[in-house]
């Protein structure tokens, strides 16, 4: 998802939202599911590759905390 002109504040509340309703939904066939979900914004010297492997790790640390979370990477500390 690509949220344009948005804070990293913005994107972790509407990333928080759609993870909570995935959570609450029930899917026909499979019951119920959880995600997580990686977010991080555009620096100045990025290109796509480096937004997406930023976003990777945010992603990773959500699941490592132990899924079902929004994580997102600030400088270099990931954060879940």
């Amino acid at each position: 998802m690509i949220l344009p002109h948005s804070s990293v504040q913005a994107a972790h509340t509407v990333a928080s939202r759609v993870r909570e309703r995935v959570e609450r939904h029930t899917f026909p066939e499979i019951g119920t599911l959880t995600i997580s979900i990686g977010i991080a914004s555009f620096e100045a010297d990025d290109d796509d590759a480096a937004l997406v492997k930023r976003a990777d790790r945010a992603l990773d640390g959500a699941k490592a905390g132990g899924r079902n979370r929004v994580g997102f990477v600030s400088g270099d500390e990931v954060e879940a």
